[in-house]
């Protein structure tokens, strides 16, 4: 097998052969937890309309419904509890499957269904608590910034009120990706190292160097193909879920959730391998292969000549 260059294409390139190696454990996890949230996040203008109105038509799980009554607000706040559990049950639960799977497969190991469920004990409440870090830290470093440089657009008197907010904007979207961009692996060490809180974004910002371009043109690319389905999703001339889903508003959907999965299975998979080539440019797979696979000859499918590497294991974990 050739080597994959150590870039973007190389990052899907060796992600779709993983996939397609084990294509029916991947699709059975791709079943369990991201179809479903496919079919969520494309149902979302359908929630909300649901919440806006008292009608129990069985149509409105499939297209938009004007709405009628408003509902109470206990059945609000219920019905908005349930749908944001059972979303970010499933992400979680997607994330820590397939990144655990996606590991095993890079190196050759089995990839087995139990295994991969019996991770998330492990994973998920971990995988919380990190997110709940990302998103306190990346609220904590917006407003600041949005203070800075609000006031220091302002303090210039060169731009009216509303031009230094969109500059001020701007700038906190740069500023986004790029923290994106540096955090872009914390999930991946989450699942792999079984650390959380923001370790796992100090780590993730040290494995990254480097190829901190190569995550954000991932994270950039599988959020276009993501914002892309919603959008021809929601498509329509007279409201949400109209127009031309009006014709055949189930073949629409199920299409729509289909392609949305295989989106969320290719941006988890790639971030999966950008992690191990990360840690394998820092040096830091040696250790792992001498551990688990003793007395193994390991064919790994880079190298900074871009060649096939043999990597010889022995009893003395020497390389």
């Amino acid at each position: 097998m050739s080597d994959p260059a150590i870039d973007f294409f190389g990052v899907l390139s060796e992600s779709r052969r993983i996939l397609t190696a084990h294509s029916r454990h991947f699709l059975a996890l791709s079943v369990l937890f991201l179809l479903p949230l496919s079919f969520f996040l494309i149902a979302a203008p359908t929630f909300l309309a649901s919440l806006r109105s008292d009608t129990n038509h069985a149509e409105t799980l499939l297209r938009y419904a004007p709405p009628s009554k408003t509902p109470t607000l206990s059945k609000t706040l219920f019905l908005s509890l349930a749908y944001a559990a059972a979303t970010l049950f499933l992400s979680l639960s997607a994330i820590a499957s397939v990144t655990s799977s996606v590991r095993h497969g890079f190196f050759g190991r089995p990839v087995k269904l139990f295994s991969a469920l019996r991770s998330l004990s492990s994973s998920l409440w971990r995988l919380l608590l990190t997110s709940t870090a990302a998103l306190a830290a990346l609220a904590s470093i917006s407003l600041l910034s949005s203070i800075v440089i609000f006031t220091a657009v302002r303090s210039l008197s060169v731009l009216d009120l509303r031009s230094a907010y969109v500059v001020a904007l701007v700038l906190i979207a740069f500023g986004a990706i790029y923290l994106q961009g540096n955090w872009a692996l914390a999930p991946v060490v989450v699942v792999v190292e079984l650390s959380w809180g923001v370790e796992p974004l100090r780590r993730s910002a040290f494995l990254i160097k480097g190829f901190r371009r190569v995550a954000v043109a991932l994270g950039l690319f599988f959020a276009l193909g993501v914002g892309l389905m919603l959008r021809l999703s929601f498509f329509g001339g007279e409201g949400p879920g109209l127009g031309w889903r009006r014709e055949l508003p189930i073949a629409q959907t199920a299409l729509a959730s289909a392609v949305m999965m295989l989106l969320l299975l290719y941006a988890l998979a790639a971030n999966a391998v950008l992690y191990m080539y990360c840690k394998a440019v820092k040096g830091e797979l040696a250790g792992e292969i001498a551990a688990e696979f003793d007395r193994e000859y390991v064919s790994l499918p880079f190298d900074e000549q871009k060649k096939p590497l043999i990597v010889s294991v022995t009893e003395q974990a020497q390389i």
